[in-house]
């Protein structure tokens, strides 16, 4: 079977056929280039509107690659026409192997982004034999395709963790959907504060979590204060909704945490852990010595339950 019919069967473009393919000899590793040219009488297409308008004029010729085969390098070769949209002006036409001006075909790109998913970046950069950046960005336009298509509708529970991204106590949190039919990363946002998760119902919207105003978690101290501070000593703060607000069922989200900084004497900036959790009488949460197991940092608010956290400072 000829390298052009196998190209055809996996990689077949309207408009576009194959032309020669050949084996390049002077190239550092082995590497295939396989000729692209418009179909005859074929007219091109413009980026901007996608509308099919007249030529203009044909640019150098530009290689994009492709999926490697076999451990061999396979480039994509092509001269990209302009057009002259009437709408856009003067236009590069729309090729439908490759967005933009990248040097990738979209068929590498989501490629490199699913092995990107099982192995560091690095290590996919170092098994196919291309640059960090390429996968970077890969798994940029993965996302980003992601993100515009993500349906948000039907989320029943939430899972909030967080974790650590550099040295010296800097924190992400990150909100998961975890409902039995579906598990996935929803959003992440800095540190790990309360108006950080904040942040997230407030991207959520106010039709998918079904309240007009956030609960308001009020905190209630147990054990010694510090006299400067005001703040408790060794000791959990409760947090628990107020009398008469209840979580909604049918599906919706509606538990948040707002954190009343006077009654706990400044800012906050310790870890918050579920009651179960919670370790008695620890002093320093980030920076102290226990020799009982660290407590995962798990917060889940499931709707039709009243969550009880706890906050130590």
């Amino acid at each position: 079977m000829h390298i052009k019919t196998i190209l055809n069967r996996v990689q077949k473009f309207k408009s576009f056929v194959y032309g020669a393919v050949r084996w390049v000899e002077d190239a550092s590793e082995p590497t295939i280039e396989a000729e692209l040219r418009p179909r005859a009488n074929s007219r091109a297409i413009c980026s901007s509107c996608g509308q099919q308008r007249p030529g203009y004029d044909t640019l150098p010729v530009r290689r994009f690659e492709f999926i490697p085969m076999w451990g061999i390098k396979v480039f994509f070769i092509y001269a990209p026409r302009r057009v002259n949209c009437p709408d856009c002006g003067v236009r590069v036409e729309r090729m439908p192997w490759v967005a933009g001006k990248h040097q990738l075909t979209e068929a590498y790109a989501w490629f490199l982004a699913s092995w990107a998913r099982r192995l560091s970046w690095s290590e996919v950069a170092g098994a196919f034999r291309t640059t960090w950046d390429h996968v970077f960005s890969s798994v940029e336009m993965a996302v980003t395709w992601g993100r515009a298509h993500r349906d948000l509708s039907g989320i029943e529970a939430i899972g909030v963790n967080e974790i650590a991204w550099q040295r010296g106590h800097k924190y992400l949190t990150v909100v998961y959907q975890i409902d039995a039919s579906c598990r996935r990363l929803l959003w992440v946002g800095q540190e790990r504060k309360a108006k950080t998760l904040l942040r997230f119902f407030r991207w959520l919207g106010k039709e998918r979590t079904g309240i007009d105003q956030y609960p308001v978690a009020v905190a209630q101290a147990t054990g010694k204060r510090d006299g400067k501070t005001g703040a408790g000593i060794g000791r959990a703060f409760e947090l628990q909704l107020e009398d008469g607000q209840e979580l909604s069922a049918e599906g919706r989200v509606t538990a948040i945490l707002v954190i009343q900084v006077a009654v706990l004497g400044g800012a906050i900036s310790r870890q918050m852990v579920h009651q179960n959790n919670a370790i008695k009488d620890r002093s320093n949460e980030e920076g102290g010595t226990s020799t009982e197991a660290t407590p995962t940092p798990a917060v889940e608010l499931v709707s039709g339950q009243r969550p009880v956290l706890q906050w130590y400072c």
